[in-house]
């Protein structure tokens, strides 16, 4: 899974990770779409413990709101803005564990925030995302279960964190909205 994110200067950057081997980031070319840098700055990791995959990053600022949309193609990535009340924040939004195993599935999101778009990314408690630290924002509940793969969409009302997950016995997994509060 992969997200571009395109910081208030122009300047491009992609963020991936997959499965076992944590979460990068790394300058892309405008021009040409590739990535420009050979050294990727490891943004977050899990060391031994399991899977961390599906990175989204954004950047709260006082007066532009950024998110990215990892659609497959590096051209039809989308650009979003919106205006909130905090200042030089990033948010690197993860999803961590085993997916898509209806009701056994142990998917969760995490979310980690740095003043630097290169890091270090904190926990709540002030540990590093690269030490296997994250906040966790939403497990399995109640009759939810393997809450993951997270978006962020603006509306009118604020900002929606869209995921899936899958719901008491069914083996579908759904599309979910809920606000999030920053």
């Amino acid at each position: 899974m992969r997200s571009l994110f395109v910081s208030p200067t122009g300047s491009r950057h992609l963020v991936w990770g997959s499965y076992w081997s944590g979460i990068f980031l790394g300058n892309v070319d405008a021009k040409t779409g590739l990535l420009s840098s050979d050294k990727p700055v490891n943004l977050a990791a899990r060391p031994g413990a399991g899977v961390i995959e599906a990175p989204w990053l954004y950047e709260v600022r006082l007066d532009l709101f950024l998110v990215s949309s990892p659609l497959s193609c590096l051209a039809e990535s989308q650009l979003t803005r919106r205006t909130l009340q905090r200042d030089g924040i990033y948010y690197l939004f993860t999803s961590w564990d085993e997916c898509c195993k209806g009701t056994k599935s142990t998917y969760h999101m995490r979310v980690a925030t740095s003043r630097s778009l290169e890091g270090p990314y904190l926990d709540s408690d002030g540990k590093a995302a690269l030490e296997g630290h994250m906040t966790l924002l939403m497990d399995s509940h109640d009759e939810v279960y393997g809450p993951g793969r997270q978006s962020l969409l603006e509306d009118d009302d604020g900002v929606l964190l869209v995921y899936h997950r899958y719901f008491g016995t069914g083996s579908t997994g759904l599309l979910s909205l809920n606000m999030l509060d920053f």
